[in-house]
């Protein structure tokens, strides 16, 4: 019977949102070897792979996940032109 319940629960929590896109603390802007936290935003925003990142997938009606390593990360751009440049 748990083992029911944890296959049922493996098929529908991999519908439930798009991908999942790991960022590499070292990676400090867009790399061919490494993902980025700029690229795995612009990569999830465009559903397209960007960088050494893995595309975005909206079509489980569901954001996808970016996973941060731990570290600082120091922004010192924006890449948002949704409402304009900002």
């Amino acid at each position: 019977m748990l083992s029911a319940v944890a296959a049922l629960l493996a098929l529908t929590s991999s519908t439930c949102f798009g991908n999942i896109i790991q960022v590499a603390a070292s990676a400090t802007g867009s790399s061919s070897s490494e993902c980025s936290l700029v690229d795995a935003i612009t990569a999830a925003n465009e559903n397209k792979a960007t960088g050494a990142c893995p595309a975005g997938d909206d079509s489980n009606n569901g954001g996808d996940i970016i996973v941060l390593a731990a570290g600082t990360y120091k922004l010192t751009a924006s890449n948002n032109n949704w409402y304009g440049p900002n």
